[in-house]
């Protein structure tokens, strides 16, 4: 005999026939009570679309600054981690000479 999935008891198919149900239909109340916000949703992406169909550099340009930005900050890191070597190497100094 083969165990399978779908050898469920009428009980159990009939518990979640009705959960899927229940569940279908508070999606339709949410869909239908959100209608507007989605119909704005809708228009702000064709906007947004019609944008970058004039403007495509657009899309490139915030790599750019964040090129930058990512470069200013590793020197800036860097230049953190070299400043606070050279620190303790001057406590070591002195500590060494005292």
């Amino acid at each position: 005999m083969v165990l399978s999935l779908f050898a469920l008891s009428k009980r159990a198919h009939d518990f979640f026939r009705y959960a899927f149900m229940v569940l279908i239909g508070l999606f339709a109340l949410v869909v239908f009570a959100l209608r507007n916000q989605i119909d704005i949703a809708i228009e702000v992406t064709r906007e947004a679309a019609k944008a970058l169909l004039d403007m495509p550099f657009m899309i490139v340009f915030p790599i750019v600054p964040a090129m930058v930005l990512g470069k200013s900050s590793l020197l800036g890191r860097n230049a953190k981690i070299i400043s606070s070597s050279r620190k303790r190497k001057k406590e070591e100094r002195r500590q060494n000479f005292s």
